[in-house]
């Protein structure tokens, strides 16, 4: 395999992941973001970093949010 045809499988599997997430509704989306950081053994400082990097993109609304997700992801 090529480094062309290794980076065009790489961006095919990114791209069905993406669809694979955009299928889902709220509530959906939800319950796989709380099995994925469970099942990673995702630290609380990793999840405060996270949140320092995301808040500047976010609306206000979003960021609310968000840190509620996160509290809950803590406990």
């Amino acid at each position: 395999m090529d480094v062309g045809e290794y980076i065009r499988n790489k961006e095919r599997k990114q791209k069905n992941n993406i669809d694979h997430y955009t299928s889902m509704n709220e509530e959906q989306l939800m319950q796989e973001l709380f099995r994925t950081a469970n099942a990673s053994g995702v630290t609380n400082n990793e999840l405060d970093d996270f949140f320092k990097k995301v808040s500047p993109y976010l609306t206000p609304e979003q960021k609310e949010k968000m840190k509620n997700l996160i509290m809950q992801l803590k406990r």
